[in-house]
């Protein structure tokens, strides 16, 4: 799995690259905020995103965007309750018990497009959508006392969609300041923790064209 994320990064990374030597570099900040179940577990925070975006032209209102960022996130408890079954000599038995995730790192890439609902010589309005490829590393540490303590360090696969509005305004040739929100859905494929994940995020961010 951490052969498969470097080779992500890589990836994402020629993408950026290439596209900011036609396109512009953008660098955003955001307050990400888990929700639904991924949210009772996990707490929200900030990261940082990067990326590459065509600028919109009056002959083309919509443009495609690279942007890949990385997520630590933090559990809401140090342990939560669980519960495990045990079949003894007396038949099957639910006992009480605890989880505590020690690490939680997803890695995302973002690959869509934005269209300029409204646009003048230096702001444009937008919407946009991207699909969510990434991978995540975790680790948790399961008890039942007195039947199971169980580690598991293990990896697992994100995939899904995220939709986003925002607006940009032009300072000058090549500087420009943004702000978007965005909504996100998705599953995590894994033996051992796989589920699904959503999530909000609101940033700004600024732009360079080359």
């Amino acid at each position: 799995m951490l052969l498969s994320m470097k080779k992500l990064f890589i990836c994402l990374f020629v993408l950026i690259t290439i596209g900011s030597v036609t396109a512009q570099l953008t660098v955003r900040i955001y307050n990400y905020r888990p929700t639904g179940d991924y949210g009772a577990v996990f707490k929200p925070t900030i990261s940082a995103e990067i990326g590459s975006m065509r600028q919109f032209d009056e002959d083309n209102r919509v443009r495609w965007v690279f942007t890949g960022t990385a997520l630590y996130l933090k559990p809401r408890m140090a342990e939560f309750p669980t519960t495990g079954e045990i079949e003894d000599g007396n038949g099957l038995k639910v006992y009480p018990g605890t989880m505590a995730y020690k690490l939680y790192l997803a890695v995302q890439a973002h690959i869509g497009i934005d269209v300029a609902l409204y646009r003048t010589e230096k702001f444009n309005a937008f919407i946009g959508t991207n699909a969510i490829i990434g991978g995540v590393l975790f680790h948790y540490h399961s008890v039942i006392p007195g039947f199971q303590d169980n580690e598991s360090i293990g990896s697992g696969t994100q995939l899904g969609v995220r939709f986003r509005a925002g607006g940009e305004y032009q300072l000058n040739d090549q500087l420009g300041f943004l702000i978007s929100a965005n909504r996100s859905y998705g599953i995590m494929l894994s033996a051992d923790a796989g589920g699904f994940f959503s999530a909000n995020d609101y940033g700004i961010g600024v732009s360079y064209k080359f």
